[in-house]
This record gives structure tokens, sequence and C-alpha cells, in this order.
């Protein structure tokens, strides 16, 4: 058990946050919790901000393109919606769940 609270919180800052992939595989395996709507849309954002920030607004195709704010503030809302409603997910699991007990040393004989 040394050392099991450094190598957990070395393990969750390695984790790319924007890898939903990994992120929805790790929220239902340790909490039981799936992603909420939306998943695919925020997906299609970070593949798009991959092209704004690395290819500067060209796609893979070569087609280049330009962001709108209707499609800032409407991924704004998506994400608001979407981590209200996780947050709202895994605050009920939490809630659910009893804090882990200690077991009782065995009475002295």
């Amino acid at each position: 058990m040394a050392g099991l609270r450094a190598r957990a919180t070395q393990r969750i800052q390695s984790v790319v946050f924007h890898r939903l992939d990994i992120i929805q595989r790790m929220f239902k395996t340790t909490l039981g919790v799936e992603l909420p709507a939306g998943v695919g849309e925020l997906l299609k954002a970070v593949a798009r901000r991959h092209d704004i920030v690395h290819r500067n607004c060209v796609a893979k195709d070569g087609t280049a393109f330009q962001v709108t704010r209707k499609e800032v503030s409407d991924l704004l809302d998506l994400t608001e919606r979407f981590i209200t409603e996780l947050s709202g997910r895994v605050d009920g699991v939490i809630r659910k769940s009893d804090p882990v007990k200690a077991p009782k040393p065995p009475e002295a004989l």
C-alpha cells in the first residue's frame, strides 16, 4: 500500500482528458458512470481543435475552414450541459457509496 496514492496521482495526471474514448472507459470501470449524450459531438470538436492548433485551420484533406462565433457558442453550450450532467452522475455515485471502513482489529486473547 506504500506509495499507492503517489502512483495513482501520477497515473491520473498522465491521462489526456480530451481523449474521451479513454475517459469514457475510466469513468465506467471506476465509478460505473456512463458519459452523457454529446460525446460524439465533443470528439468531433476535439478533432477540429487539432486542425485549428496544428494545421492552422486546414482539415486533413487540405480544405481550409473558419470557426464561427455560433460554432464556439454551440460548443460552449454542449460542454456546459455535458459537464453538468456528468457532475450530477458522479455526485450520485458518491452519495450512494458508503465510506470505506477499516476492519476492526481482532480482540486480544
